[in-house]
């Protein structure tokens, strides 16, 4: 019978990525997010993308020659849902994430 891992049944080294992706979702991508109906800066993008680099997180799906983390694909669902991890906002915040 085949099961779906859950959170610490992977690799030590999957666990690490999937909690720095976290952390910088958090403390840099949601900061940096525009208002909605507001377009996202270039510049910012690129510092953005320049910053998930530094952070050891961008691209984990590109192979290594090509900038990314070469993350294998069966390690890719654990890792993106927490790039789409979304804000916990406060329902009364004007945040446009709750």
């Amino acid at each position: 019978m085949n099961t779906v891992p859950v959170a610490g049944d992977y690799p030590d080294a999957i666990e690490d990525l999937r909690q720095r992706t976290r952390e910088f979702i958090r403390s840099t991508v949601i900061p940096a997010e525009p208002r909605p109906g507001q377009a996202l800066n270039m510049a910012v993008r690129r510092e953005l993308q320049g910053a998930a680099r530094e952070a050891g997180v961008f691209a984990p799906h590109v192979p290594l020659e090509f900038g990314g983390q070469g993350l294998a694909v069966e390690h890719w669902s654990p890792v993106f849902q927490d790039v789409g991890h979304q804000h916990d906002g406060d329902a009364t915040d004007d945040d446009p994430y709750c």
